[in-house]
């Protein structure tokens, strides 16, 4: 058993060697699967660097919604995956099931410190995690403010 992500969990699909006993959806439906962490010297290269970043990662995130959620400009998404990881069949990237990305980079800081106090409760950390300065959001609210909110296209 264990615990796989997309695209790799729909090409091992595709070639017969793993089998889906429960989505992670199932298992943990309000969890965080996917968040951001920028490095604490990021201030140092720049006024704007995590700025920028956060805008490109934003925009991303959102023509990867719209292509796999609403079929908009799915190919230029497929070939861009197709060049970019390791999956290089666009068969396997068009059916997998994509990971849920907020498209304003929202963090679901509830699940995360669920998490953390799953890890301790169990051993694995040896003490309670203070995750509060884990969840700077500046970079993220500039990108919002720059782009605007996510609106979904009109179908």
């Amino acid at each position: 058993m264990g615990y796989q992500t997309e695209p790799l969990i729909s090409a091992v699909l595709a070639r017969g060697v793993h089998q889906v006993l429960a989505t992670i959806e199932e298992l943990h439906p309000n969890g965080q699967i996917l968040s951001l962490a920028f490095w604490s010297g990021i201030e140092r290269m720049g006024p704007m660097v995590g700025e920028r970043f956060m805008v490109a990662y934003l925009r991303g995130a959102r023509d990867y919604l719209n292509a796999f959620e609403y079929g908009i400009d799915q190919e230029t998404i497929v070939d861009i995956l197709t060049r970019s990881t390791a999956v290089r069949d666009p068969a396997v990237l068009r059916q997998m099931r994509y990971s849920w990305i907020d498209p304003n980079g929202v963090v679901g800081r509830a699940s995360l410190e669920g998490d953390a106090a799953l890890l301790r409760d169990l051993g694995i950390v040896p003490a309670a995690v203070d995750l509060s300065s884990a969840f700077v959001d500046k970079y993220r609210q500039f990108a919002v403010q720059y782009l605007g909110e996510y609106q979904p296209p009109r179908q």
